[in-house]
């Protein structure tokens, strides 16, 4: 058998090609502790060359998941061949095994029996509940409106369903509406967390949405460049459109960047990191949401959904998301000097998401 390991921003992806039997353990175990070591709360063993699995397999596959959970991690089993599928549901493996055939995806949550989404599930039902108070929806429609949230999500076949179904029941009451009214000082705020981190120079703010918080830092004459994969600039700063994969400016065109919550929303944050490097001079500040145990993985999951795709349009949710440890170590391995890691918790009452900033120096 062949083991290869791939750190990514998601998680340590090992992808088993062959026969795993029990002169294959050692290769398995190589592998495994190459995914342990890269920092990654989560890992992602891809079976999908996988042809065949043994008793001595199985074990080795039972031994990570326990050395998973002692350790507060969690693995994912993925795309496996019909046998050797059938075999890890007999011996218990089947909670690893997402629905689909790719990596876990929301659906996983409404449809697999298990602690991890009983916990994250029902902390999102409590959140729920407190956030339509919060805007101003009466305790008793509240608790209504998440129980029919919850009904929809475990009563319809697809996801497009669900989504539709969701967008229509939700309507009358602006929830949009309310949360971006909810969210008022959100710039002020932000402004706020990362001034301290950055220095003087001209500015990149990737993934810069309406515009707000670079309008915040341009207030004092600094050149602030906004840019996103959609145009829903409402300043007066020059505004770039981005493919979402090459940044289009020349090398060390700004002294600074900014990536605030972008991250866990692209298909290859590690490319995107990648870019904002090669057009920056100095210093990076990234804000992040990340999570601190498996339910809050699967916490951010649902709402990271639920905003972006129940509540708005067309948001990428490839739920990228990974731990403050996880992030700092591929921060480092990029080459970056993290000169700040702040905890910044949960730091708006209209969004659920634990917040982490990182400020990367750039090496000369």
């Amino acid at each position: 058998m062949e083991a290869s390991v791939q750190n990514l921003a998601g998680g340590a992806v090992i992808q088993l090609k062959g026969r795993f039997d029990i002169q294959a353990a050692p290769c398995f175990e190589k592998a495994l502790s190459g995914a342990f070591s890269g920092g990654s709360p989560r890992i992602i063993i891809d079976l999908a060359d996988l042809e065949y699995i043994g008793s001595a397999g199985v074990r080795s596959l039972l031994v990570a998941w326990k050395r998973a959970q002692a350790e507060d991690r969690f693995v994912e089993l993925i795309r496996a061949r019909p046998d050797v599928k059938k075999v890890l549901m007999v011996v218990g493996l089947g909670d690893l095994l997402p629905v689909s055939d790719g990596v876990m995806q929301i659906m996983d949550l409404f449809r697999q029996d298990n602690p991890q989404n009983h916990q994250a599930l029902n902390n999102a039902r409590t959140f729920l509940a407190d956030l339509f108070m919060a805007l101003g929806i009466e305790a008793r429609r509240a608790r209504e409106v998440v129980k029919e949230i919850f009904t929809t999500c475990q009563a319809l076949p697809t996801l497009a369903g669900i989504e539709s179904e969701l967008k229509s029941a939700l309507r009358e009451l602006k929830l949009s509406d309310r949360i971006r009214d909810s969210l008022s000082d959100r710039s002020r705020i932000i402004h706020g967390q990362i001034a301290p981190h950055l220095g003087v120079g001209s500015l990149l703010d990737i993934g810069a949405g309406d515009g707000a918080i670079g309008a915040a830092f341009g207030a004092g004459g600094r050149h602030v460049q906004l840019m996103d994969v959609v145009d829903y600039n409402r300043t007066g700063l020059p505004f770039a459109l981005y493919d979402g994969m090459t940044i289009p400016f020349p090398d060390k065109s700004f002294d600074n960047a900014l990536l605030i919550v972008v991250l866990h929303h692209c298909a290859d944050p590690l490319r995107v990191l990648r870019e904002a490097r090669r057009v920056a001079r100095r210093r990076i500040v990234v804000i992040e949401s990340v999570y601190l145990s498996e339910p809050n993985r699967r916490f951010n999951m649902f709402f990271d959904w639920f905003y972006n795709r129940v509540l708005h349009d067309g948001v990428p949710v490839p739920f990228n998301f990974n731990s403050p440890e996880g992030w700092e170590h591929i921060f480092r391995r990029e080459g970056f000097e993290v000169a700040a890691s702040v905890d910044i918790g949960l730091d708006q009452v209209t969004v659920p998401e634990y917040h982490w900033l990182y400020a990367l120096d750039i090496p000369a």
